[in-house]
């Protein structure tokens, strides 16, 4: 996986650090117990986040489907009206 954009990492930090004070402050965990809790978090967290490479890929895989479905509904499309055409003159 490549590595997380700068932006979201550091908010994710941000957030880390943020909780690892609160564990302290709120709930008395010592400050080795608070961030060791708070870093678990993060790293779980991190590993679940998506890349602008991630959303990239989906987004083309996306754009194909979308693609080969248009090309599916106008061949269906033509089938049918083909049908209309012809099933009448068939009576």
């Amino acid at each position: 996986m490549p590595p997380l954009p700068v932006i979201c990492y550091s908010t994710a930090m941000n957030n880390a650090i943020a909780l690892a004070k609160k564990l302290e402050r709120e709930h008395g965990f010592n400050q080795p117990q608070a961030e060791g809790i708070a870093q678990a978090i993060h790293e779980h967290e991190s590993e679940h986040l998506a890349t602008k490479a991630d959303l990239a890929k989906l987004e083309a895989k996306l754009e194909t489907g979308l693609t080969q479905l248009q090309i599916k509904l106008m061949t269906w499309t033509t089938v049918l009206a083909e049908i209309i055409i012809v099933v009448p003159k068939l009576t």
